[in-house]
């Protein structure tokens, strides 16, 4: 498992609320966590094995891929730290 961090109590908490205001974004949080696994273990494997599998990651440009996936887990750590909440 992962080693327990704010980040991770953050999303957690944040997933919590959005279900909790909202009950139809629950398929969308879920859509949203798979992504996020897929791509985090498309990277690792990336990062640590070198290219080893043999498909196209086309859908949006990487770099803007990964500079959205550093803002949507910066932007909860963020709002959890300093409290700011809508």
């Amino acid at each position: 498992g992962a080693p327990i961090s704010l980040n991770m109590v953050s999303e957690i908490f944040l997933l919590m609320s959005l279900i909790s205001w909202y009950k139809y974004l629950f398929m969308f949080l879920f859509f949203y966590c798979l992504f996020s696994f897929m791509y985090s273990i498309y990277l690792y494997s990336f990062i640590q094995f070198g290219k080893i599998y043999n498909f196209n990651f086309n859908l949006m440009n990487s770099s803007l891929l990964n500079y959205l996936v550093l803002i949507l887990h910066l932007l909860p750590l963020n709002l959890f730290i300093f409290k700011l909440f809508f």
